[in-house]
């Protein structure tokens, strides 16, 4: 079995001035940043999943 980090797109919309601000987001970037260099340095495979519209309208 492989190990792999899998990163989820943290949407500028997260953040303090976007639509959907959430508590602890720039923690969450920051720790997310750190655990992909860490694993750049580990030679370990990445996924990035980037979220896209769905077409919903609110």
């Amino acid at each position: 079995m492989k190990t792999a980090l899998l990163s989820v797109d943290l949407q500028n919309d997260y953040f303090d001035d976007g639509k959907f601000p959430l508590i602890g987001i720039k923690t969450a970037a920051a720790n997310a940043t750190l655990a992909m260099g860490y694993g750049a340095v580990m030679s370990t495979d990445q996924v990035i999943a980037q979220l896209s519209g769905s077409g919903h309208k609110r």
